[in-house]
């Protein structure tokens, strides 16, 4: 044990990961604030009937990402990438963690995606999207639970300019979590 953690550390260093505890989100108005260790990317959530509505911005021209829930770096994270095109139209992909640092689709791998687009666009710099996946998901492999009082890790990045995909590797990424005990409802 005791050379498990110092390798630990090392892993995480390297990896270049922090996390950041959410603040106080009992206090948090609607909708919630990510917090993130960052000023280049934002996130607001909050839930509405059944579904968790995200607002994800990343200060570049490429992709910007959350993922939920994984268990060893991106491992079992049910994460929603998205970009804007050329022609100013969102692109989203709803992807699963498939190993410690990979993803692939969520139809490559025989499930069915569960995300809806509410908007997306590029202003002053910022590659923002908005979307909605259900909080609870039967019958897939490739999603996410989400119960009431249950703390979820929650991964953020973006991707670096014009990296209009969902393979290139990211500039920035960070771990933080939610509680969905925590974030308000709204009718």
């Amino acid at each position: 044990m005791k050379i498990l953690l110092p390798i630990f550390l090392v892993m995480l260093l390297i990896s270049g990961c922090s996390t950041v505890p959410l603040a106080t989100p009992q206090n948090c108005q609607s909708p919630c604030v990510l917090k993130t260790n960052s000023d280049n990317i934002k996130a607001t959530y909050q839930v509405q009937h059944d579904r968790l509505i995200v607002d994800l911005s990343g200060r570049t021209t490429g992709w910007v990402a959350i993922g939920f829930g994984a268990t060893h770096y991106m491992k079992d994270a049910y994460i929603v990438m998205g970009y804007i095109d050329e022609k100013g139209k969102p692109v989203i992909s709803n992807e699963f963690g498939d190993g410690y640092v990979s993803h692939k689709s969520v139809e490559l791998l025989g499930g069915k995606p569960n995300i809806e687009l509410i908007s997306g666009d590029f202003k002053d710099g910022w590659t923002s999207i908005k979307f909605s996946i259900p909080l609870k998901l039967e019958n897939n492999n490739y999603a996410k639970t989400f119960e009431s009082g249950e703390t979820m890790k929650v991964l953020v990045a973006y991707g670096p300019d014009g990296a209009k995909n969902f393979t290139t590797i990211h500039a920035f990424k960070t771990i933080t979590s939610i509680n969905l005990k925590d974030i308000p409802t709204t009718k």
